[in-house]
This record gives C-alpha cells, sequence and structure tokens, in this order.
C-alpha cells in the first residue's frame, strides 16, 4: 500500500512528467479490479496457497521494475499493473485461507482481526515510505524493503504444507451440522426404537385332517426374525 500512495512520486523521482506518472498510476486501480476477479477464478481452480505466492511475489516483479528501469514508461505501466493486481487480490487470499485452515466457526474475529492488521499496514506503509524518502532522499531503500517482505510473505504462503483435498469450509460445516442432527434425533427417539427391531413371521395353520382349521387345528408361531427376513 505505501507504494501505491507513493507511486506517482515514485515515478516522478525516476524522471517521469507528473501528468505521465499520474496517467500511468491510474492502471493501479484498473488492474486491481482484474485482480479482484480473477483470483476468485483462480482459487477455484488451484491451490490457495499457490495462488496467494504468486500474487505476493508481484510486487517485488513491481519494485524491481522501478529499481532497475524506473524511466521506462513501459516498465512503469508493467508496475503499476503488477501492484493493481496485488491490491486485487490480497483480500481475497487472506479471506480464502482463513476459512480453509481455521472453519466458518469462528471466521467473523478472525477474519476481523486479519483485516485490522492490514489496516495497520495500510496506515503505516505509507508513513514508512514518507520517511525513508525523506532520511534518504530516495524511495529506493523503501524498495528493496518491500522486496525483502513481500519475499518474506510469498514463501510463508508457498510453503503451506496442506496436501491432498483441501476442507473447504462448506465441507467443514456440513460435517459438523449433519454429526449435530443426527445426535440431536438419536437423543430425541424413544430408548425401545433405537434396539434393533425384529419382526415375527405371521402364524402358521399346521392341521393334521382336512377339516377346516377352526377345529382340530393348531396355530404355532415361527420363530421371530430380524426386519429384513433373515
Amino acid at each position: 500500500i505505501g507504494a501505491v500512495v507513493h507511486f506517482v512520486p515514485i515515478l516522478t523521482d525516476s524522471g517521469a512528467a507528473p501528468l505521465a506518472a499520474a496517467g500511468i498510476a491510474a492502471l493501479v486501480g484498473v488492474f486491481s479490479i482484474v485482480g479482484r476477479v480473477g483470483t476468485g477464478f483462480l482459487l477455484d481452480r488451484f491451490p490457495g496457497h499457490v495462488v496467494g505466492a504468486l500474487a505476493f511475489m508481484l510486487p517485488i516483479v513491481a519494485a524491481v521494475l522501478l529499481l532497475l528501469d524506473g524511466a521506462n514508461p513501459f516498465s512503469q505501466a508493467v508496475a503499476a499493473a503488477a501492484l493493481g493486481l496485488t491490491v486485487g487480490s490480497e483480500v481475497d487470499v487472506i479471506a480464502f485461507l482463513a476459512a480453509k485452515h481455521f472453519g466458518l466457526r469462528n471466521f467473523g474475529a478472525l477474519y476481523g482481526a486479519l483485516v485490522m492488521a492490514l489496516s495497520l499496514g495500510t496506515a503505516f506503509g505509507p508513513l514508512a515510505a514518507g520517511t525513508v524518502f525523506d532520511h534518504f532522499d530516495s524511495y529506493a531503500p523503501f524498495l528493496l524493503l518491500a522486496i525483502v517482505l513481500m519475499g518474506v510473505s510469498a514463501m510463508a504462503l508457498a510453503s503451506d504444507s496442506a496436501v491432498g483435498r483441501p476442507r473447504t469450509p462448506v465441507d467443514h460445516e456440513e460435517r459438523g451440522i449433519s454429526r449435530s442432527a443426527f445426535a440431536v434425533s438419536r437423543s430425541r427417539q424413544p430408548a425401545g426404537r433405537r434396539r434393533s427391531r425384529r419382526t415375527s413371521a405371521p402364524s402358521r395353520i399346521s392341521c393334521f385332517s382336512p377339516r377346516p382349521p377352526t377345529s382340530g387345528c393348531r396355530a404355532s408361531a415361527s420363530p421371530s426374525l430380524p426386519a429384513d427376513g433373515r
């Protein structure tokens, strides 16, 4: 965020005209929309930690371009696009990974804490960039610091040890709800109904004479059989 807020001064410090720098900075907003939609598309098809690591590597590309070839308009435009993609993707990646690893039970409090940390970075990032420029008369040290921090973040996401099919928040909650509903239904059933039910076959009439069964016949109940008839 510090690089986004100071993007126009960074470009003018590299030799760009103020009007041209403002026009290039507009690409940050355009590509942030692309990043928001594209990140959701990628998260539906690829592992979240891989998508997050790639998104957090984009500012490294932007910072390297600004350090090595900051006066080139093409490099400036690519840097603006890279920063915009990261701005649009970071919140989606944070929300997805938080829900994946911790479920939805305490998602509100967890997501609020993560957004609070993001807000602190949004507040102090531009302040740090301005302080560095006032002290060194250049944005180069701030860009180098951004490369280091974003590299650490990308490696932390890439080293995610989640393997196999990810436990999506919907699956996790559905399994929890199913278990709870089953336990409630079992507790409400009478004790007799929980036992295995056994039914008796109809009585068989055995007669030893051709007379009607009302006389000289006896009814014998067949042994009880399980409900499935075996």
